[in-house]
């Protein structure tokens, strides 16, 4: 979520802050990335994405 937010950020799209002001829903998932090493992994994606201003991923969906 937070390495899309940074793409979204790239492409010049602002966020506002809305916690506690808006409904919002939210998947029950397992925590895989609870582990350090995921931890690690995940902060080298979003360093990556910022310092090359990333705009797309490789395993998106795109429509023709």
């Amino acid at each position: 979520d937070r390495e899309m937010g940074e793409r979204l950020f790239n492409m010049g799209i602002k966020s506002k802050q809305i916690r506690y002001s808006a409904i919002c829903i939210h998947l029950d998932h397992a925590r895989g990335y609870v582990k350090p090493e995921m931890i690690a992994k995940n902060k080298a994606i979003r360093k990556y994405t910022k310092e090359n201003k990333v705009l797309r991923t490789p395993f998106g969906i795109e429509k023709d």
